[in-house]
């Protein structure tokens, strides 16, 4: 289904028959229930145009909660065991202000991270387990809960974010990278 405009609905949900995300244009066209508020339940994955934002054209980027402690911990979790494969930046920036807008989720407090893998963008669990996937180790082996129903491993991812903040605080103001963080970032 096309979309015009953020706030447009769709009714078709976009999943194959083992229930795993299909990937379809969002400009843009969409996957989900719903084109707008990214706290639907039923959303997790939709691809967006690099012309209509710079960072849909590169790689993989982890757009992430840049005052959440438990976010920064992720952040340098993922840059010690990625091999270089991400690019990182905050939803708080400018451009991350511009990514959530274009996607017509909440530009305050969004409880969820985003992952663009050459325009597709991911959320929640299917983010977390997509990144995973990429990391040096064991950690790859993760990914076989994408099996697991996305209703039930979002549940789990929805409860972490809500509570985030308690379990590991908040910072007064967005990570600033380290110097050899600093081309990671974007």
């Amino acid at each position: 289904m096309r979309v015009d405009a953020p706030g447009a609905s769709q009714k078709s949900r976009g999943s194959n028959a083992a229930g795993l995300d299909s990937g379809v244009k969002f400009s843009l066209t969409a996957t989900h229930n719903t084109v707008h508020g990214m706290g639907n339940r039923g959303r997790s994955m939709m691809t967006i145009d690099p012309t209509k934002h710079t960072w849909a054209s590169l790689e993989r980027v982890v757009v992430f909660d840049g005052l959440c402690n438990w976010c920064n911990a992720w952040v340098t979790f993922i840059l010690a065991r990625d091999c270089g494969r991400f690019h990182v930046a905050t939803l708080q920036s400018d451009k991350g202000q511009e990514l959530l807008s274009l996607l017509g989720m909440p530009v305050q407090d969004c409880e969820t991270f985003l992952l663009l893998e050459r325009g597709h963008v991911c959320t929640k669990s299917t983010a977390a387990l997509r990144i995973a996937r990429h990391l040096s180790g064991g950690w790859p082996l993760l990914y076989g809960f994408m099996l697991m129903p996305r209703w039930l491993r979002d549940t789990l991812y929805d409860f972490i974010a809500r509570h985030r903040y308690r379990l590991m605080g908040k910072s007064e103001r967005c990570r600033i990278p380290t110097a050899e963080e600093r081309s990671r970032f974007v």
